[in-house]
């Protein structure tokens, strides 16, 4: 069977270490849209950005944000999909992150939110190319609606005490998982990106067999396991790479490219 759809993680995945489309991956993905194919982005990152590199890409399906927590149709500018953090556990979690002296912000109407700016803030802004809102207070206090998303910044191996904690206490009530070993991302807890893969392909008419997946990180696990070809990136984890179904070349190495090339001159993509 072909494959219909192309689904790819945004950072370390589809973009190069300095937050780069290459053209020959650009090349690729149109080549592969001009025969039929399905091309979405599905990141934990905002929706607000990821728009840039969704015009660059021209994309043309639906977008995967929030690790899952939402599905936005950029043609109609609203949520087809979300699934939120409630209140109640958003600022359990956050007093806990406090009392642990953790890095938290808050992801809700658009925007997101921290107590004050300090270096791991400025780096994430960057990283997105959007500033956040410093609120200068605890954010605990200051949430007013669901969030999309809580995400903890630290030092790898305070996060990586911290993870299986988190896990623990909040067991049912939320999904917690690395994107970098600097991050935790904390989301509902069916609010996945091989779920909202799920969804969305439903909604499209495409089979799992038909779904080719690229991912790097742990929150790209759901993805890449439920794509019928699910790729981990070269440069992905250990752990990752071995729960992956496939192994491409990193990101730097036009690794998605390299596969999608591969898949093409097969004639295994639709035409």
């Amino acid at each position: 069977m072909a494959i219909r759809m192309i689904v790819m993680d945004m950072d370390d995945t589809l973009l190069t270490h300095d937050r780069r489309v290459t053209e020959r991956t650009l090349d690729a993905l149109n080549e592969a849209k001009r025969r039929g194919a399905y091309i979405v982005l599905a990141s934990g990152r905002m929706t607000e950005s990821m728009l840039d590199v969704a015009r660059l890409v021209d994309v043309n399906a639906p977008l995967i944000a929030y690790n899952g927590g939402a599905i936005y149709d950029s043609k109609s500018g609203r949520y087809t999909h979300e699934n939120t953090v409630s209140l109640d556990v958003a600022r359990e979690v956050s007093l806990l992150a406090e009392e642990h002296r953790l890095y938290i912000q808050g992801y809700w109407g658009g925007e997101y939110y921290f107590d004050r700016e300090i270096d791991y803030s400025r780096a994430y802004a960057n990283s997105i190319g959007k500033q956040g809102i410093a609120l200068n207070q605890p954010l605990s206090g200051c949430m007013e609606q669901d969030p999309f998303k809580l995400l903890m910044i630290d030092e790898p191996d305070r996060i990586a005490q911290f993870l299986p904690l988190l896990q623990q206490r909040f067991k049912g009530r939320l999904s917690c998982v690395t994107s970098k070993p600097i991050y935790i991302e904390c989301t509902a807890p069916n609010a996945d990106k091989g779920e909202a893969l799920h969804v969305l392909a439903l909604d499209l008419g495409i089979a799992r067999d038909e779904i080719l997946a690229f991912g790097d990180g742990g929150n790209d696990l759901g993805m890449l396991q439920y794509a019928g070809f699910g790729y981990a990136m070269g440069n992905a984890s250990e752990h990752v790479r071995n729960k992956a179904k496939h192994v491409a070349p990193s990101n730097d190495e036009d690794g998605l490219a390299q596969v999608v090339e591969q898949l093409l001159a097969r004639g295994e993509i639709v035409s």
